[in-house]
């Protein structure tokens, strides 16, 4: 039997290998921590307001980070208000914990599965085969994963299983090729061993204890929800004749983080006179509070995981709510990663 037949044989074994220590391990996890999260916010409401991109940065944090890939690198951190820092930590994660998940790219994705060798392969491997590689970069939307804990773990084990068929079907084509040599195709079947999705499946479980890894996503998705609490609101002064009065309005999230210059500097107030009516209108970051069931488990979880309270003087700081927290919200997430990842890979 050559290499490219034991290649192919061996391809079970790295299914096997993904689903038994990363996509089952992290689907138990995500789901204790989605049942936990969902527990402490105040109302359903809480819950269908969280904007998923921001979502998905806590989903993919450490051993969740293959996700990355699964759904798009633009869900996870190009659509994010994180700073540069986090957005280093976030990528980085992507290619520490589970490598194979997080390069595939669409203009290359053979790279992905037959390392670099993709390019010259040429007519050598079918349209069929082709199109199933192709087809790695068609990602699942993310919305729904996020949301149930079972779609999740289901789509990353189809994940698994098309890249594992697309490889399988690229093997097939070079074993099935009458053109080449068998050393040709020897040469084929190491860059295929050496390529990411082969290489890089995770020989031991990925996720460790289920419950904190639970605890910590858990407080991962508090993170974010502190995260997308500013947003722009809208405040306008008016007298029309003798009555006279205030109106507000809320215009939208905010996009940046808090380590941009440009956060919180808004449009200069515009005022408007005449005919018996004048008006004056600002802009301003204002801030949606976390309730206090909320703001308890932030804390309890902060001092577990990471060895301080979030709201060091509580109720204080609490009322006090704003831009700070949100940059500790930041500071605590990009934590949390090191924490997975061990401060040697940050």
């Amino acid at each position: 039997m050559g290499q490219i037949e034991n290649y192919i044989a061996d391809l079970q074994n790295v299914q096997d290998l993904y689903n038994l220590n990363w996509v089952l391990p992290y689907g138990s996890a995500y789901a204790t921590a989605n049942t936990q999260f969902k527990a402490t916010l105040q109302s359903q409401a809480d819950w269908d307001k969280m904007k998923m991109e921001l979502f998905m940065t806590a989903a993919t944090i450490g051993f969740g980070a293959g996700l990355g890939a699964m759904f798009g690198k633009a869900a996870t951190v190009g659509s994010v208000a994180v700073d540069q820092a986090l957005s280093a930590v976030c990528n980085r994660n992507m290619e520490r914990t589970f490598n194979a998940m997080a390069r595939i790219s669409a203009s290359v994705p053979g790279t992905f599965i037959v390392s670099q060798i993709w390019d010259t392969l040429g007519s050598k491997i079918g349209t069929a085969a082709k199109d199933q590689v192709q087809a790695l970069v068609t990602r699942a939307p993310a919305s729904a994963a996020i949301r149930d804990p079972q779609v999740m773990q289901n789509d990353m084990t189809a994940y698994v299983l098309r890249t594992k068929t697309a490889a399988h079907a690229v093997a097939a084509d070079i074993r099935d090729n009458r053109s080449m040599t068998e050393a040709e195709k020897d040469t084929v079947a190491r860059q295929m061993r050496a390529a990411p999705f082969f290489a890089d499946a995770p020989r031991s479980d990925v996720i460790g204890n289920r419950q904190v890894a639970a605890d910590t996503m858990e407080l991962a998705f508090l993170m974010v929800l502190v995260m997308d609490s500013d947003y722009i609101e809208e405040h306008t002064d008016w007298q029309r004749g003798a009555r006279d009065g205030t109106t507000t309005r809320r215009l939208g999230g905010v996009s940046l983080s808090t380590s941009d210059p440009r956060y919180g500097v808004t449009a200069p107030m515009r005022s408007t006179s005449g005919f018996g009516a004048s008006s004056n209108t600002i802009t301003y970051v204002a801030y949606d509070r976390p309730g206090g069931r909320i703001l308890d488990r932030i804390n309890v979880l902060h001092n577990q995981r990471l060895g301080s309270t979030f709201f060091p003087n509580g109720w204080l700081d609490f009322q006090s709510y704003g831009r700070d927290e949100i940059a500790r919200a930041e500071r605590a997430l990009a934590r949390l990663n090191q924490q997975v990842l061990g401060p040697g890979n940050i």
